[in-house]
């Protein structure tokens, strides 16, 4: 019986720390202190990948599903014209790499998109950098393959 109330007690323990962490965690992701260091962080990786002006107005990390939901999204072409505007995009990412400034995107949901795509004889199409900077490297998985 002694030994029963203690693992009772012990799991009770546990069950409330996990609580505790969990709320905690939720908590700090909700602050405006996080959200602000997420949108500056996803700001700059983007603009520093894309080599262009990216804006966003708001963020929220749903915490179940660990998805961040971007609102007021906006991208210039490189002649800095807007040329995608977003009301929300849903991103399902993974975090801990955008700490590292690196992105690993599963998805992407766009609602409420405005795009203004050009594509002239002397430019070429001003959405062709946003293809490029996306697009996977294959010498990469090329060059695993050949090697023994």
């Amino acid at each position: 019986m002694k030994i029963l109330k203690l693992i009772l007690k012990i799991l009770g323990v546990l069950i409330a720390l996990f609580l505790t962490l969990a709320g905690g965690a939720w908590f700090a992701l909700n602050s405006k202190s996080v959200q602000n260091r997420i949108i500056q962080e996803a700001t700059q990786v983007l603009t520093e990948k894309l080599q262009t002006k990216v804006e966003i107005d708001s963020v929220h990390i749903s915490f179940l599903d660990a998805d961040l939901h971007f609102y007021g999204m906006r991208i210039d072409d490189r002649q800095q014209r807007r040329m995608l505007g977003m009301e929300r995009v849903d991103v399902d990412m993974e975090l801990i790499p955008l700490l590292y400034r690196k992105i690993n995107l599963n998805e992407a949901r766009f609602a409420g998109m405005r795009a203004h795509l050009t594509n002239d004889t002397i430019n070429g199409a001003n959405y062709q950098f946003v293809l490029d900077a996306f697009k996977k490297d294959t010498t990469k998985i090329k060059n695993r393959k050949t090697t023994p």
